[in-house]
């Protein structure tokens, strides 16, 4: 276990493209790679695997494109 001092962590900052909403956070935990999220109201997946990214798909079959 390493330990570290939160002073020391970098904060991550965002915000919205037209800057309404804004947010920022100092990820403290030892969270496995493949985190996610899910934004119900706006029916958005969150990832942050390898690197933060916000998505919306559609739902398929379960074997689509397979033969």
């Amino acid at each position: 276990m390493t330990k570290m001092n939160t002073r020391d962590i970098v904060e991550e900052s965002w915000t919205s493209p037209k800057g309404k909403f804004a947010g920022s956070s100092c990820v403290v935990a030892d969270n496995p790679i493949g985190e996610s999220v899910y934004y119900h109201d706006s029916k958005k997946w969150g990832v942050r695997s390898p690197e933060w990214r916000v998505f919306r798909g559609e739902p398929l079959e379960d074997y689509e494109g397979e033969k």
